[in-house]
Parts: C-alpha cells; structure tokens; sequence
C-alpha cells in the first residue's frame, strides 16, 4: 500500500482552497484525510489524475503541536503534488511516499532580502509517522530544542511566532538555512517561508519544499536555470550535512562548509555543475520581481546526479491553480538528446545548450497544463516550474528515492530454459532469468549456476 505524507504552512493569501494533485492508474482510488476532521476518498480519472481541494483553515500556523497533518493512502503505487495556491503567493512542493522518509534532516530555507519578509516568517514543519516520535532541532545559531509527538500530529515553527516556551529567542527574519533535525523515527520534514524577498526586490513570495532526508544526499549536481525569457538568475544555495564539505563549482573550489553552513550562488548562465566531498543539500530559488517582471520567490530540492530517472510521470497545477506559463527544465546527456519524448512524441531540443564540456545539455520546453510524461533513453534531471505576474511555483520532478507512481515491482519475469538437467556438472549455468524495470525501462538479467550440492545461486550479468 502506498503511504504519502504531508502539511501546509500558512500563506500570507488565505483566501484560496489548496489543491493537491494526485496521478497514477486511471480507475486508482486514493484517500486523503488528517485528524482534523478532513476525509475524503478519490477516484483518478481517465488519464490517472485527480485534484482534491483543501480549505486554506487546515493549514498550520505559529509555533506548536498540532493534528493537521495529511496522510495520502492508495492499494497501488500513486505521486502527488501539494500546491499551496492564492494570489500572487504560491509554491507547489512534490510529496514523498513514506518509504522516502528518514530520521535526519539539513534544512534550507531562506531569510528577506530586507531583513524580514512577511506573514509569519521562515517556516519548517516536522510530521509524524509512528508514536513517541522525539525530535531535536539545532537551529543555525546553535539554539536547540526538542519535542516528543505522536503519529498523526505535526510539530510547526515558525520565527515570526513566539517561541519563548522553547526558550528559543530569534528575529522575524531568522534564516532557517542549516538547521539541522533529528528524530527517532522517519518522519516528513517540510521546509519554507510564509512570504519572502529574495534578491533586491521588494515583491514576496510564499516559498516551501518537502526536505529529502540526508541518506538520499548526493556528491554531484547539476543546476539548470528555470527562466522563460533571458536569464532567470536563479539563487542556488548549497548546505552542508557534514563537517569539512568541499564545495566546487564548476571546476573552481569556491567554499569548505561544517554541518549547517552554506553557499550562496547566483546562476546567470544556463546551467552549473556542483561536487561536493560530502553529501550535501542544493537548493534552487527563485528571485522576486520588479513592478514589470514575472514570477516571484519559489524555491526546490536538486536531485543529484545518481538519483536522476529516465522516464517521469509529472503535472503540472491545474483546474483554479493553474498557471499561464509552464515549463519543465531538463538537464540531460547529449548522447541522449534525441530520444528526449514528450508524451511520446519526439522534441525539438534544437534549443538545448551545453553544459561546459560535461557531455551533458540543458533546456527549458514549455508545458500544457495537467499530467504529463517526459523520458528519455539515459537517466536524466526535470524539474518543474511556472510564472505569473508577481507569482511563481518550482520544485523538481521525481527521484529514485522519490518515484511516485514509478516505484513499481518488475514485470516480464522470464526464465530462459524451461528443462534441467539434475546430472548437470558444477557451475554449469542452467538458464537466465530476465526482468524489466517498467519505472525506467531496463532489463535485468541473472545467471542461475547450479553448484556442488544441486542448488541454486543467482548472479546479476547487467
């Protein structure tokens, strides 16, 4: 059974009902529900899609316990997206099945360009899976705290909220970047702000991302920039989960980190390559718009290079909270430009650039709005995003710890000879067995030697 977990932070546009996307099979049925009363059970329509509306009341605010927490269930393999919508204040977050979750966490987030922001502040949430989950949280100033919750109960914080009870003292626009989390049990850890300022413009913007646990962390990046016209001049923002992280951008060592530091960037090309000694968290954002600009602040998690797939079911926001402008960014081996398919026609990627001299190229396609699939014949990295005036959304598309409706049990399990011989010598190969990954594509084959004593052993070939 599929289990998703997930929260919402409070928006500084409240007005709006939230919606989460959910894809999958069609004829799939999924339930939604929290402790808070909200309970509702879905079918997926014709194309594998469904859109739920949440009232914008279950969302969290302040600093506390609370049980709003959601709690996504399916019979099958299902993904979903969260977005918390209103006008001119939106983000969309992937959610993580439950399988994704861990015990450790490296938040990035982001303070105001001015010092401060709007709504509440920087923003993390921390929902439980199991009861007696303890948690201890290090704030990037050394403060720490815990808290002890229950499965179905979320802890929130918030800097704009008072949190004297913790005996935590921070300012409104405390940078939640490097605060580090543990808990004793997996967990959902969403990262964000109510309504920030990102770079030297006044416009705000509702930022959040589900933080992936520091397990799945990865080495090597590559960033791609999330623009529609010119260059975006994206934020990217690299922390570290451990002590000593070497940080080398394109080539050059620019910075050594400690566990909780970070590494500001701005990308005004298309694309940067990032390696890291350590596992780290990179974080893409962003930027506020001037009066005649689009887009506002928006921030996503970066795959690393070993987590990228070769085939994604995606969606784009729909139905109230689509966009005018959709586009997904894709960063892929140039070897494997020519098999890049969009909903299984061919695409003109004769718009794609070189990312230096990696063998890798990076673009940006524009996107209907609603469910979508992109593959290619190599592993490659989508991320998702969408413009409005003084309004945007980005987070990426999928992982292999975070495969959605990907993560499914091989299928075309073949044993190549059918007859055995019992008099066959040792180590004589008695047949190959063949599977199919249907996720991304692959075919996996093993030998079945026999041995002295007439057994089995399986030995992978590719």
């Amino acid at each position: 059974m599929a289990e998703l977990f997930f929260n919402f932070h409070d928006n500084i546009g409240r007005t709006n009902p939230r919606e989460l996307f959910i894809f999958g099979d069609a004829g799939q049925t999924a339930t939604v529900q929290n402790g808070n009363g909200f309970n509702e059970t879905v079918t997926l329509n014709s194309d594998g899609f469904a859109i739920v509306e949440i009232s914008s009341n279950q969302g969290m605010s302040g600093t506390g316990v609370n049980n709003l927490g959601f709690q996504i269930t399916s019979d099958d393999p299902i993904q979903a997206y969260f977005s918390n919508r209103s006008a001119q204040t939106t983000d969309l977050t992937i959610v993580f099945e439950k399988s994704s979750l861990g015990t450790e966490y490296v938040l990035s987030s982001i303070g105001s360009a001015f010092g401060q922001g709007f709504g509440e502040g920087g923003q993390f949430s921390v929902q439980a899976t199991e009861d007696n989950t303890k948690i201890d949280v290090t704030l990037p100033d050394g403060q720490t705290f815990s808290q002890i919750i229950n499965a179905g109960e979320t802890f929130k914080f918030a800097t704009g909220a008072n949190n004297n009870s913790l005996g935590i003292s921070i300012p409104f626009g405390f940078d939640l970047t490097g605060t580090l989390i543990k808990t004793t049990a997996p967990a959902a850890v969403f990262s964000g702000h109510s309504c920030t300022q990102i770079g030297n413009r006044p416009a705000c913007d509702h930022i959040v991302e589900q933080m992936p646990p520091v397990d799945v962390l990865s080495n090597s990046y590559i960033v791609g920039e999330a623009f529609k016209n010119g260059l975006g001049d994206n934020l990217v923002r690299v922390v570290a989960a451990r002590d000593n992280t070497q940080v080398t951008l394109d080539g050059s060592v620019v910075a050594t980190l400690n566990a909780g530091q970070s590494f500001d960037f701005t990308l005004s090309t298309n694309a940067a390559q990032i390696t890291t000694s350590e596992p780290a968290l990179v974080a893409q954002y962003l930027q506020s718009r001037n009066l005649v600009g689009e887009g506002d602040p928006a921030m996503m998690f970066v795959p690393g290079q070993d987590a990228w797939l070769k085939k994604y079911k995606l969606a784009t926001p729909a139905g109230s909270a689509a966009f005018n402008d959709n586009l997904v960014n894709v960063v892929i081996p140039t070897t494997a430009l020519n098999s890049l398919e969009l909903n299984g026609a061919a695409v003109d990627t004769s718009g794609f650039v070189s990312v230096g001299s990696s063998g890798f190229s990076v673009g940006n396609l524009e996107i209907a709005p609603g469910l979508f699939t992109i593959e290619a014949s190599e592993a490659f990295q989508v991320s998702l995003f969408g413009f409005e005036s003084f309004d945007s959304y980005l987070t990426f598309g999928a992982a292999t710890f975070a495969q959605g409706v990907s993560n499914r049990p091989p299928v075309d399990i073949l044993l190549s000879n059918a007859d055995i011989d019992e008099n066959s010598s040792n180590d004589t190969v008695i047949g190959n067995l063949t599977t199919t990954d249907p996720d991304i594509g692959d075919t996996h084959t093993y030998s079945l030697i026999d041995d002295a004593g007439g057994r089995f052993a399986i030995m992978v070939i590719n």
